[in-house]
């Protein structure tokens, strides 16, 4: 049944999600942001790189151009159009205005075509020259052209048209004896140029493309390589934390067993009539020995699971939570604790049957973390103040693999909050930002807990954050995946 569960549960995002977060190996994070910084790089440099190249190559192409229609206009189609300007009845047939008429013109221009065309102006801008039935096209640009038979520029380069057909129009004025007599229009259609560009945009993305795969490959190599030695440092620190602790709980559960036989023995075997004072005194010395102890294998504990990497899934033993139930068990717990210390714990559940709040999750693990809030929270707020604990399911979209729904934590407090300065290294193992905050003389902690509930969160794949306010109090919120809905 449990096998079921969790293959079902492996269909929602939620579950994807964390599944994901916590068979990530160590390192991994790193590992994804080193190659992701060479991509960037990387596909920067090659952006750069191919903007200059298109745009170099679009201005050659647009040289060449220009060109081509500069050197048009200064061969035989001057002539042509000069004695038509000149002796219009004794030009050519085929350059005279009646051949319009006549049929006997060149083949109409293509707008496909790579090809130089050329138009005839008169002095007033009348066109008298189109062999290739410029005209039928929406051209040539008389606009262009009067400026040039105005004799105000020298001549004209425009751009006109529209998609999907453009021209590049070239005007120059046409003399006789020194007076502008017409002009000549040059024209090219810029589909070849276009196209041409377009197929180095082409190139030039799929060359790109091909770089940044191999780049991503070569990232991947040498981001293996280059963490291979602090992996193997980071290993190192893990194995010995772990034996430290492990070789460290056998002689604490040894010495705490030796100090219980003792008080054992102190309460059977010495008579109460003899030196009582000094029974009472041995055996809260043996009591004390007991208490510390107790916070020794406590301390080795936390430490060996911080030693462990979040992925670890021999840390967690996972299955469908009733968070709900989870969250109420934990605030009971401290509700005579925090009753002795005058403080008022109230509890706000929201979640409606049959689903109500479930969390896929390592159910003594999640206990602990409602317990290290709860705990701080008591600890720091004084007498007369207050806890309030919600839990409540957040829907924050849907796709294709479900719903992302997640499970909120909330414990807020009205204490005496926590530093700016401070906010950011309440999470780091043994940091105590002001041990004198604490209301509660008799506790006594290592620093340890709220590194623990960050292990805890980060390893279901969770988020943990703060937000606290001096005097005031603080809040720690918890988001967690959902694995109902």
């Amino acid at each position: 049944m449990t096998l079921t569960r969790r293959l079902l549960g492996r269909l929602s995002w939620p579950w994807l999600g964390r599944q994901a977060a916590a068979t990530a190996p160590p390192f991994r994070a790193t590992r994804r942001r080193l190659v992701a910084i060479n991509l960037l790089v990387v596909s920067a440099i090659l952006a750069v790189m191919a903007v200059a190249v298109y745009i170099s190559d679009a201005h050659a192409i647009d040289q060449q151009l220009t060109q081509q229609l500069q050197m048009r206009a200064t061969r035989d189609s001057t002539a042509d159009v000069l004695a038509l300007l000149v002796a219009p009845n004794g030009a050519p047939p085929a350059l005279r205005g009646d051949a319009h008429e006549s049929g006997e013109l060149g083949e109409p221009y293509e707008p496909a075509s790579p090809n130089v065309f050329a138009v005839g102006f008169d002095a007033h801008g009348t066109v008298i020259y189109d062999p290739g039935r410029i005209a039928a096209l929406g051209i040539p640009d008389r606009t262009a052209a009067l400026p040039v038979l105005a004799g105000r520029v020298p001549n004209t380069l425009v751009t006109v048209g529209a998609e999907p057909h453009e021209y590049r129009l070239y005007t120059v004025p046409l003399l006789s004896h020194g007076r502008i007599v017409g002009a000549l229009q040059t024209g090219i259609s810029l589909d070849a140029r276009e196209r041409q560009l377009h197929d180095l945009l082409l190139t030039l993305a799929a060359a790109g493309l091909a770089m940044v795969l191999l780049t991503g490959l070569a990232s991947v190599f040498l981001a293996e390589r280059a963490l291979m030695p602090v992996r193997r440092a980071y290993e190192r620190q893990r194995q010995f934390a772990a034996a430290a602790s492990h070789e460290l709980r056998t002689p604490l559960a040894y010495a705490r067993s030796q100090a219980e036989l003792v008080l054992t023995q102190l309460a059977t075997d010495l008579p109460a009539a003899d030196a009582p004072a000094d029974r009472e005194i041995l055996a809260a010395d043996v009591h004390e020995i007991i208490g510390e102890m107790d916070y020794m294998s406590r301390l080795v504990r936390d430490l060996l699971l911080l030693a462990r990497d979040e992925g670890d899934q021999s840390a967690l033993a996972w299955q469908s939570l009733d968070f709900a139930s989870l969250v109420v068990g934990a605030v009971e717990a401290v509700r005579a604790d925090a009753r002795l210390h005058g403080v008022e714990l109230r509890v706000e559940i929201h979640g409606e049957p049959p689903d109500g709040i479930r969390v896929w999750g390592d159910a003594d693990r999640l206990r602990q973390l409602a317990l290290i809030l709860l705990d701080n929270a008591v600890r720091y707020t004084p007498t007369g103040g207050r806890v309030n604990v919600e839990a409540r399911v957040r829907q924050s979209g849907s796709s294709l693999l479900g719903h992302h729904d997640h499970v909120e934590l909330i414990v807020s407090d009205t204490g005496s909050g926590i530093a700016p300065e401070h906010i950011a290294r309440i999470f780091t193992p043994f940091f105590r930002a002001d041990p004198a905050r604490s209301t509660t003389e008799e506790h006594r902690g290592a620093g340890l807990g709220l590194a623990l509930a960050q292990w805890i969160v980060q390893a279901h794949g969770g988020k943990i954050t703060v937000e606290s306010t001096p005097g005031v109090g603080s809040t720690f919120r918890v988001v967690l995946a959902s694995a109902g809905g």
